[in-house]
């Protein structure tokens, strides 16, 4: 599963582990191909066996990478409007899982 929190953070999961990724604009270096410049690049930032921790670990990376407040309060903010999304989304899915078990019964 992939868990978009913004555009330029999502965490991917598999049967292991969560994966904290972050979206990098490849530039112009000594070994890179011309093509690939200015292209999207997912990098991996982190390995976590619980997504709070993952969650953790992406506003913390937001505060490392970032010296503007400004920019800092706009991410996080972002981040946590989705959060509360992805909440909201589990929570309605629990409440109707609930229901309909009561009615089987």
């Amino acid at each position: 599963m992939i868990i978009k929190l913004s555009n330029e953070y999502k965490i991917v999961t598999n049967n292991m582990e969560f994966v904290v990724q972050k979206m990098n604009i490849i530039v112009k270096g000594e070994n890179t191909k011309d093509e690939n410049v200015g292209k999207e690049n997912w990098v991996s930032i982190g390995y976590f066996p619980k997504i709070n921790q993952a969650i953790r670990c992406v506003s913390k990376h937001i505060l490392l990478v970032n010296d503007d407040l400004e920019t800092i309060i706009s991410k996080l903010n972002t981040i946590d409007i989705k959060i509360e999304e992805i909440r909201a989304l589990l929570e309605n899915k629990r409440i109707k899982e609930l229901e309909e078990s009561e009615e089987i019964i």
